[in-house]
């Protein structure tokens, strides 16, 4: 569809900028960007769990929104979140969960975009993520 106004290796640099502060503690992964989506990856320790030993909901919304905010990034330049809102589908546990962001809608100032988060290839949880766009190539 020719949506990316970045290159991969322009991404990849970008995202590993934005691993620091708050998304340090994460160690996210980069795993796979085409025109149509963008996947990161974390591995779940026993420290993002919640007291019922599931992943905490938050350390999921958190996942979404860094991969929609890089895919926001990836097709409309630099971005912040407007709104997100994420559904819990099922209980994660501990061990590697992917995001997948792809888009649903682009203006010249919004993006709009949905998170599929899964592990061992079911889907736990699922989000929706609008993004202002600060900046335009």
């Amino acid at each position: 569809m020719g949506q990316l106004v970045l290159t991969e290796a322009e991404v990849r640099e970008r995202f590993k900028k934005r691993q620091v502060g708050f998304y340090e503690f994460f160690n996210f992964q980069f795993e796979e960007l085409t025109d149509d989506h963008l996947t990161i990856s974390l591995d779940c320790g026993h420290e993002m769990l919640n007291p019922l030993g599931n992943i905490h909901g938050g350390v999921l919304f958190t996942i979404g929104d860094q991969a929609a905010g890089v895919f926001a990034m990836a097709v409309g330049r630099g971005s912040v979140t407007l709104k997100g809102s994420m559904d819990y589908l099922r209980p994660g546990q501990v061990g590697k969960i992917y995001a997948t962001a792809s888009l649903i809608h682009k203006t010249k100032k919004t993006v709009l975009l949905e998170v599929s988060i899964e592990q061992d290839q079911r889907r736990i949880a699922y989000g929706i993520y609008n993004f202002y766009v600060r900046t335009q190539r």
